[in-house]
């Protein structure tokens, strides 16, 4: 049987449950309209006011940073490079003495460089003597807006200076390009001011972007004139730079203008004559010769900075590099004898080692025996290649070589031979007069000079060739560009640059000089001023879209290291003092722009729709041309990231 205790746990048990239903019962048609409220109100709903701000449009691109390309230092085939003054890694800035040259083969490399340079003028003046004609003439009717050309001038320097002989106007209209004010409308009649106070009516061709362009007829103004366009009630609209709306430039490949024709605003029919150049023919050649002359005259300068320095100095501030350690960089005087030099030569650090210079003088027939003249005492000895372990270079009687030996063994043992092919000369303050007796009969140069010694641009090679004949031995001449060896070469460590990427819908806004906000993913907090220095107009497509490049420049900083992940931020167009509302309060009703002017808290209803004239946005505001005032407000609904999740887009009804 069932216990009284049993029987009453189970009456309470009852009772709880009882309880809780009538409690459920009773909350249930509370928590359904709470349900439904956050079903009907799915979002907040905010008020701001208008207010007058700056907005500025921007672009966005990532890439890595890149160091600067390396600037060479070079030197003009025959002249000798006597000594480094730098190593690979060091840090120099511009100006620094980098290697030591020798003045003597500097002085007969420009004495050999001046004679290339006159037969070279004689060569040019009988090309200019020609007397060959052309006739430029005008490719259609128009209106001649600017005449650079004068009887007499070379086409080139007229054509670097200007860019053209000649500019003719083909439709009849000049044009001018300014920042486009609100009130400016695509076919506005406006007024150009000219330079002198002349007023002349103009149209409005063309607004795109912010930016306006007016035409007006091209019987006024000239090329570069800098003029104003007011409005017919008399407010100025912008300024600008005038220039030929649809322009044909005459140009030609060289000569020398020999009569001119036209003059400027005259109007000239097709085909009309316009300018005749003599010697164009010729043109192109004596161009070439030209362009090779004035590179002559480059290095002739680089010559005499040498020659009066003794070296050769650092292009830029930066860090060096090519410079190569395991070959000869001298080949010195010391205490009367030659000696020869190496750059880095472990042997030469360490104790074990030491090494004698000296002149091969004779080959045994087996080619394992040689006899050397040492030039520390000007003695010879007889020296046996037999446990020789390298040799580097060729070895021929005359021929200098530095021998290695290890000091460790006894006897010493020789492990290696550097030769080089500069031949020994005979020296008036060798030390032992039987030595230069034996060597008299050894090979002189054609004028009597000794062959001296130095290393040549080549590092190592006899030198001479090329456009510059090497010391005054040279016998030919040439008028092919300058021959040079670059040395070694410096890295600019001043900037580092960013190439970015940029889609093709913002390509066009992207130029030179142009400044962008550059951060680094390592550096984080920080952000960098840079400026656009290049732009890419070669697409690649990638996925149907094709993508554009730029180049950000920017200083170098500490810890900025090449290879470092980089975004750039660039303002494309930047308004101030204009009206501004938060772009969520901007919504779209009968294909019209509107925003809210009020709220009924009681209904949650948005209210008083007005339309408005929308201009620039960034995404998170919005510029308002007209349909409300500073100070206006507008509500709208701001619908969080969660709870919109799910929806299908579009403004719910106010």
């Amino acid at each position: 049987m069932e216990t009284a205790k049993k029987k009453k746990r189970r009456n309470i048990l009852f009772a709880i449950v009882a309880v809780l239903l009538i409690l459920l019962l009773t909350a249930l048609p509370f928590l359904l309209e709470k349900n439904q409220q956050r079903e009907k109100s799915p979002a907040s709903v905010l008020s701001a006011k208008a207010e007058i701000g700056t907005i500025r449009k921007t672009l966005s691109g990532t890439g890595t940073l890149t160091e600067q390309d390396a600037e060479d230092v070079s030197v003009p085939d025959g002249v000798n490079v006597t000594e480094y003054l730098v190593e690979n890694g060091q840090f120099v800035k511009q100006g620094d003495p980098v290697a030591v040259v020798d003045k003597t083969s500097v002085m007969e490399t420009i004495s050999s460089l001046s004679e290339t340079m006159g037969e070279l003028e004689t060569e040019m003046e009988s090309i200019r003597s020609s007397s060959d004609y052309t006739y430029i003439n005008a490719p259609a009717a128009g209106r001649v807006k600017a005449v650079y050309a004068a009887v007499g001038d070379a086409v080139q320097d007229v054509l670097l200076k200007h860019g053209a002989l000649a500019v003719l106007s083909l439709d009849g209209l000049m044009a001018v390009h300014f920042p486009a004010a609100e009130a400016v409308r695509i076919g506005q009649s406006v007024t150009v001011v000219l330079t002198d106070g002349t007023e002349t009516p103009g149209r409005v061709e063309t607004v795109i972007d912010g930016e306006a362009t007016v035409t007006f007829s091209d019987e006024y103004g000239s090329i570069g004139d800098s003029v104003s366009v007011r409005s017919a009630d008399g407010q100025i609209l912008g300024s600008g730079t005038l220039y030929v709306h649809s322009a044909w430039n005459a140009i030609a490949t060289g000569g020398t203008v020999s009569s001119v024709y036209v003059e400027k605003d005259r109007v000239i029919s097709i085909y009309g004559a316009m300018l005749l150049l003599k010697d164009t023919a010729a043109g192109g050649e004596y161009e070439e010769l030209a362009a090779t002359h004035r590179e002559y005259e480059e290095t002739m300068a680089d010559l005499f900075r040498m020659l009066q320095d003794g070296y050769l100095a650092a292009p830029c501030e930066g860090c060096v590099s090519g410079v190569d350690n395991s070959i000869l960089k001298s080949l010195s005087a010391e205490d009367g004898t030659y000696r020869l030099v190496f750059l880095s030569d472990d042997s030469m650090d360490d104790p074990g080692y030491y090494s004698l210079t000296g002149v091969v003088t004779g080959i045994g027939e087996d080619g394992l025996t040689l006899t050397v003249l040492w030039l520390d005492t000007g003695t010879e000895a007889s020296v046996s290649l037999d446990t020789v372990q390298y040799i580097e270079g060729e070895i021929k009687e005359n021929y200098y070589c530095i021998f290695n030996y290890d000091s460790t063994t006894e006897p010493n043992i020789l492990i290696s031979i550097y030769a080089t092919e500069i031949p020994y000369s005979e020296r008036e303050d060798t030390p032992d007069d039987d030595s230069r007796e034996e060597r008299e009969d050894k090979p002189e140069q054609e004028d009597g000079k000794p062959s001296g010694g130095g290393m040549t641009s080549g590092m190592g090679g006899s030198g001479g060739g090329g456009a510059l004949p090497s010391g005054s031995a040279a016998e030919d001449t040439s008028v092919s560009s300058v021959v040079s060896t670059t040395i070694l070469s410096v890295t600019p460590h001043e900037t580092v640059s960013v190439n970015i990427t940029v889609d093709e819908l913002d390509i066009l806004y992207v130029h030179t000089g142009q400044q962008a906000q550059v951060t680094l993913d390592a550096l984080q907090g920080q952000a960098f001023t840079g400026t656009i220095t290049a732009v890419n107009t070669i697409a690649s497509n990638e996925g149907g879209n094709s993508k554009y490049s730029a180049v950000v420049e920017l200083e170098r900083t500490a810890y900025m290291l090449g290879g470092m992940n980089a975004s750039a931020n660039i303002t494309i167009e930047e308004r101030d003092n204009v009206l501004l509302i938060p772009a969520e309060a901007l919504n779209e009703l009968d294909s019209r722009s509107v925003v809210y002017t009020a709220y009924d808290a009681k209904t949650e209803t948005l209210s008083a729709p007005v339309a408005v004239e929308i201009g620039l946005s960034d995404g998170k505001q919005v510029q308002i041309l007209s349909g409300l005032l500073e100070g206006d407000s507008v509500w709208y609904r701001y619908y969080d990231t969660l709870e919109i999740q799910g929806l299908s887009g579009g403004f719910p009804s106010p």
